[in-house]
């Protein structure tokens, strides 16, 4: 691998089932991308596979990346590139969560500074990997719209 490269989980297909598209993934040589104004570069620590991702390798989400596209619309991990004329909340060094439509499954993610937040110290990378989407989903789900109640029950069978 060069110093210009970097490895991806990438999707080079459609497939016509989430089992077909997992087992049709492949681990590729990216080309590291230039930094531009607004923008920073994590070395990701982990990812979270959700369910528009899996609707995405089947082309069934609104949200079509150009094929190939790297998997995986959130993770976290650690900010190594700042580019000179952004402001933002984060610093070089800082552990951080990070949303985008896909690109978190790779060594190394770049995008807009808006999409990064902190981390808090108490999450792992793992759980900061699937904080914003997953788990505030869920919460939405249950507190705003299903409007459950302190004392009340909740059955998951899914």
């Amino acid at each position: 691998m060069s110093a210009g490269t970097y490895r991806g989980v990438v999707v080079d297909r459609l497939r016509s089932t989430p089992a077909e598209g997992i087992n049709g993934l492949q681990v590729a040589a990216l080309k590291r991308e230039e930094l531009f104004a607004g923008q920073v570069r994590v070395r990701v620590h982990a990812a979270s596979l959700n369910f528009p991702d899996l609707l995405m390798m089947q082309g069934k989400y609104q949200h079509k990346p150009d094929l190939p596209f790297t998997l995986c619309s959130e993770g976290s991990g650690v900010v190594v590139e700042v580019h000179g004329n952004t402001k933002t909340a984060v610093k070089v060094g800082d552990r951080v969560m990070f949303m985008s439509l896909n690109g978190a499954a790779a060594e190394e993610w770049v995008g807009p500074a808006s999409a990064v937040v902190p981390m808090p110290d108490t999450l792992s990378f793992p759980q900061g990997a699937g904080f914003l989407m997953g788990y505030q989903t869920g919460y939405h789900a249950l507190v705003h719209r299903g409007r459950l109640q302190k004392g009340e029950w909740l059955l998951v069978t899914g």
